[in-house]
């Protein structure tokens, strides 16, 4: 898969999506979690606003998807065509303003101790994860891997490509596609609640869903570097929503 500079390993997402697909990744459950640091432009992306006034809505206009009742931005053509292989979360959140102590917020589960930075003072989902389940996804391919992308069009492009490839390998089941950011550009903060899962808006967290879909207890300790014992996330809930019937 690339996402501009971004390949993955020297693999391509067919060879990538194959090896899994044969049985090369070893346990039953994947995450990919693509992070767009910066602020996705939620406004230009997923959430418009049309009928809000000018201040507060995108300059872009929505565009009608595959799914009823759900738009996106117009710079995302594909993502209107596969809109039925993805959901849209926007119920969970954070209170920084810093893209530091937002990083921070959203790659460790919890709340950092200070604002502003960019140096985890606890350890990332990623490393949690490593510790407990230990080893590569697939042969040859890291955990983790740092890249550039193209903008908006680039991620339109590179985000529906691997949505219907995990479809098509039949991993869309065992496999869950996180694409998220420290924050949004959304002016306003939204106190509502959610037409359609009925939860107060902010509200909930995604990595509980993440750990849970992976088989690991959140409420499990880990050690930081002292060796103190402490809770893997200190609170959060799962998205039932977007977890796989069991």
């Amino acid at each position: 898969m690339e996402i501009g500079a971004l390949s993955l390993a020297g693999l391509g997402l067919p060879q990538f999506l194959q090896a899994e697909a044969r049985g090369a990744v070893s346990r039953d459950t994947n995450v990919i979690f693509i992070w767009l640091p910066g602020g996705p432009p939620h406004m230009e992306m997923y959430d418009l606003k049309p009928d809000a006034p000018s201040e507060y809505r995108g300059i872009f206009r929505p565009i009608r998807t595959n799914v009823p009742g759900m738009e996106v931005g117009e710079l995302l053509p594909r993502h209107a065509k596969c809109a039925d292989k993805f959901n849209l979360i926007r119920s969970c959140h954070h209170e920084f303003a810093d893209h530091g102590g937002g990083h921070k917020r959203f790659m460790t589960g919890r709340l950092p101790a200070a604002p502003t930075g960019f140096v985890n003072d606890a350890p990332a989902v990623t490393s949690v994860v490593v510790e407990r389940l230990g080893g590569l996804n697939a042969d040859g391919l890291p955990n983790v891997v740092v890249g550039t992308d193209t903008g908006r069009q680039g991620i339109d492009q590179a985000l529906t490509a691997l949505t219907e490839e995990l479809y098509a390998c039949g991993l869309d089941k065992n496999t869950l596609l996180i694409c998220t950011g420290e924050f949004g550009s959304t002016p306003k903060l939204s106190q509502s609640r959610g037409t359609q899962t009925g939860v107060m808006q902010p509200g909930r967290d995604h990595w509980p869903t993440v750990y849970q879909h992976l088989g690991i207890d959140p409420h499990e300790n880990t050690f930081d570097q002292l060796g103190r014992p402490m809770p893997i996330l200190p609170f959060g809930s799962p998205i039932p929503e977007i977890l796989p019937c069991v």
